[in-house]
C-alpha cells in the first residue's frame, strides 16, 4: 500500500500514526489469507508426495499380479567360468538339469597378409566379398579423361578400406609394422562367426615393383674391365623391358676431377636402356663430368633382367645416387596373398558350438538365444579351451524363489512408505484433512481382508509371515509413532511358506480377483487418478482434493488482490480526509487568533486574566 504522510501541523494530531495503526488492523485479514495460501501449497505438496508413494506401491503390486507371475525360474551354471544362463518362463522355460560342454568360442574371420615393404606402392582392384576397391587416383588429361591412375602405398589402402561406404559395417583394416620397413595388411571381419566370414580376392591387387638404390652400396670401388671405378647400382634386377611409371633419379656429392653438387633426371616413361641414356646425355652436356661419370645396364646371369648402374672415374669422393618415388608400370605377380593361417588368432571354426545333453548346437556369437525353450546361454569369452576337450558344466533351472522374494519385499517397503507419510503428515499439514483418514481407512481395509475374500481367513498376510507392526497403546489414527501400521516380515515363516506351501502364497498376493497384489493395485491407482470402473467415471480421492486445493488458491489470490486495492483506496481516503479536517482546524486556529487580537484593540476591551 502506497501513501503519503503529513505531520498534523494544522491540527496538532499525528495523523501518520492514526492512519498506519488503522490500516495494520485493516490488513489482519490479508494476512490471514496468506496463511491460508501456504498451508494450501503445503498440503499439495503433501498430496504430492503421497501420491508419489502410492504409485510406487501400484508398480510394486503389478510385479506380484497374477498368479503366472509367480512361475518365475532362474538358470544357474556349475561352472560360470564356461558358461552363464538366464531362463524366463514367460518364453516356455520350465524346471530341469542340462549337461552344457563348450567346444568352441565365436571368433572373428582374420586375414593377414604377407610380410611387405611398408612403402611399396600398390595398383588393380581388392574384392573384399561383394565389393571391389579401385586403388589409386585418377590421373586425367587435359581433356578431363582418365589415363591412368596414381599408385597406393599400403597405409593408403588400408584408409581407403577403412573410409568405404560399403564395408564399413564388414571389416576394418590395420597395419601391423614388423620393423626393418616391413610391414603386414591385416583385415578383420565385424560380424563374428560364420555369417561374418570375407572373401578376399586379390587376384587383381598389384604391387608395383620399385626401383630403388642399394643403401649398402652408396660408394663402392671397383675394376670392371681393367678399369678402377667407383660405382653404385639399383637393388636387385628388374625385367628389361618394364617401363618406369613415375620417378626421377638424383645425383650428388660427387667430388673430383669434375664437380656436381645436383643433378636430377626424370625416368617417366621409359626402361631402363632410355633411362640409362637419359642420364648420360645429361651428364654429357657438363664438360666438367663428360667422361668421369657414366650409366650402364647389367643383365642377370639369365640375361632377363636389368639393373642400372652408375660409375665414375677412380679418385672421386662422396658420391651418391638416389632414385626418388620410381616405380614401375606393370606389376609382379600379387604379392598379397593373404592367409589365415599367418594369424594364430583364427581358427578353422568361427562359430560358438555347444552340446547339451550332446546335442550340438551353433550360434555366431557366444550367446545362444532360446537353445532350450525359454533359456539362453552364454559362453564366457574368457574361457580357455585346450585342443578338443570341451569344458562342461550342468546348466540347472529351478523356480525362482528370491526373486519372488525380493518382490515381495519390494511391495512391503512401498506399503510401509506409504504409511510411515500418512503418519507424518497427520502431524503436519495434512493434520485436519478427512482425505488423509479416508486413504487410511481403504488402506486397512484391503490390508486385513483375506484373499478370497473375508470369509477365507487362511489367505491372509499374517499367514504367509507378513503381520502390522502397533506399538501397545496405539489406536487407529493415532499419529504418534510413525512406524504404527507399518509390515514387518518373518522371513523364517516365509522362506517356510514358499518352500512348502507355494501355491498359497501364489494365490493370496496373485490372484486375479481376490489377491492382495490386484486389490493394492487397484485402490492405489483409484486413490491417486481417475479411473472408468463398470463404465463409470470415478474421480481419484487425492486428485480431486489436489483439484479443489488449486482452485482455493486461486481464490484466495483473486480475495487477495481485492483486498489490496480495498486497503490501497482507503489509505488514500483516510489522508485526504485527515487532511481536509487538519486544513480546517488550521484556518480556525488562525481565524480565532485575528478575532483575539482585534478585540484586544478595542476601547474599554478588559482581557480576563
Amino acid at each position: 500500500m502506497a501513501s503519503i504522510g503529513f505531520s498534523g501541523l494544522g491540527s496538532g494530531l499525528p495523523i501518520d500514526d492514526i492512519i498506519k495503526a488503522t490500516m495494520k488492523a485493516e490488513a489482519v485479514p490479508l494476512q490471514r489469507m496468506e496463511k491460508e495460501k501456504i498451508l494450501a501449497n503445503e498440503q499439495i505438496s503433501a498430496y504430492g508426495s503421497l501420491t508419489s508413494r502410492l504409485d510406487a506401491l501400484s508398480t510394486a503390486m503389478k510385479k506380484l499380479k497374477g498368479e503366472e507371475k509367480f512361475e518365475t525360474v532362474a538358470a544357474k551354471s556349475t561352472n560360470e567360468k564356461a558358461f552363464t544362463a538366464t531362463a524366463d518362463h514367460r518364453l516356455g522355460a520350465v524346471a530341469g538339469n542340462y549337461n552344457v560342454e563348450v567346444v568352441n568360442k565365436a571368433s572373428s574371420y582374420r586375414w593377414v597378409s604377407e610380410s611387405l615393404d611398408s612403402n611399396q606402392a600398390f595398383s588393380g582392384s581388392l574384392k573384399i566379398g561383394d565389393t571391389t576397391l579401385e586403388l589409386g587416383t585418377p590421373i586425367l588429361d587435359g581433356a578431363g579423361v582418365e589415363t591412368g591412375r596414381t599408385a597406393w602405398t599400403l597405409d593408403e589402402l588400408r584408409q581407403a578400406i577403412n573410409d568405404n561406404a560399403d564395408l564399413k559395417d564388414k571389416v576394418s583394416a590395420n597395419l601391423v609394422n614388423e620393423g626393418g620397413g616391413q610391414a603386414r595388411l591385416v583385415l578383420n571381419a565385424k560380424e563374428s562367426g560364420e555369417v561374418g566370414r570375407l572373401t578376399i580376392n586379390t587376384d587383381d591387387l598389384k604391387q608395383q615393383v620399385k626401383l630403388s638404390s642399394d643403401a649398402s652400396l652408396s660408394q663402392k670401388d671397383a675394376t670392371i674391365d681393367g678399369l678402377d671405378y667407383t660405382q653404385t647400382h639399383s637393388s636387385g634386377f628388374y625385367n628389361s623391358d618394364e617401363v618406369i611409371a613415375s620417378g626421377s633419379i638424383k645425383l650428388s656429392n660427387f667430388s673430383g676431377s669434375g664437380t656436381l653438387t645436383d643433378l636430377s633426371v626424370d625416368l617417366t616413361g621409359k626402361n631402363l636402356a632410355e633411362a640409362a641414356a637419359e642420364i648420360n646425355a645429361k651428364i654429357d652436356e657438363d664438360t666438367n663430368l663428360y667422361g668421369k661419370l657414366k650409366a650402364f645396364i647389367v643383365t642377370s646371369a639369365d640375361s632377363t633382367q636389368s639393373r642400372l648402374e652408375m660409375r665414375a672415374t677412380t679418385g672421386v669422393s662422396n658420391f651418391k645416387m638416389t632414385l626418388e618415388n620410381t616405380v614401375f608400370n606393370n606389376a609382379t605377380t600379387s604379392a598379397v596373398n593373404g592367409d589365415a593361417a599367418l594369424s594364430t588368432q583364427v581358427t578353422d571354426k568361427l562359430d560358438a558350438e555347444i552340446k547339451i545333453d550332446g546335442i550340438t548346437a551353433t550360434s555366431s556369437s557366444n550367446s545362444f538365444q532360446n537353445v532350450v525353450s525359454g533359456v539362453d546361454i552364454n559362453i564366457n569369452p574368457d574361457v580357455v579351451i585346450n585342443g578338443t576337450d570341451p569344458v562342461s558344466g550342468t546348466l540347472g533351472v529351478a523356480r525362482d524363489d528370491a526373486s519372488i522374494s525380493d518382490r515381495i519385499d519390494e511391495f512391503v517397503k512401498a506399503y510401509n512408505d506409504v504409511v510411515i507419510h500418512l503418519n507424518e503428515a497427520k502431524k503436519g499439514p495434512l493434520a485436519s484433512e478427512g482425505v488423509i483418514r479416508s486413504v487410511e481407512s481403504t488402506l486397512r481395509d484391503t490390508l486385513f481382508t483375506p484373499s478370497g475374500g473375508k470369509g477365507d481367513l487362511q489367505n491372509t498376510l499374517a499367514s504367509i509371515g507378513i503381520t502390522s507392526f502397533v506399538q501397545k497403546g496405539w489406536e487407529p489414527g493415532d499419529a504418534a509413532n510413525s512406524r504404527n501400521g507399518t509390515l514387518e516380515i518373518d522371513r523364517t515363516k516365509l522362506n517356510q511358506m514358499l518352500a512348502e506351501d507355494f501355491e498359497k502364497v501364489a494365490f493370496i498376493f496373485g490372484n486375479e480377483e481376490t489377491g492382495y497384489a490386484s486389490r493394492f493395485e487397484k485402490v492405489a491407482r483409484q486413490l491417486t487418478s481417475d479411473s472408468v470402473i463398470d463404465g463409470q467415471i470415478n474421480k481419484g480421492l487425492i486428485s480431486t482434493r489436489k483439484s479443489g486445493l488449486n482452485a482455493q488458491i486461486g481464490r484466495i489470490d483473486k480475495r487477495m488482490a481485492a483486498t489490496d486495492m480495498r486497503l490501497e483506496l482507503l489509505e488514500a481516503r483516510l489522508y485526504k480526509q485527515f487532511n481536509a479536517a487538519d486544513s480546517m482546524s488550521a484556518n480556525f486556529n488562525n481565524t480565532a487568533s485575528y478575532l483575539a487580537q482585534q478585540m484586544e484593540n478595542l476601547p474599554g476591551y478588559t482581557r480576563k486574566k
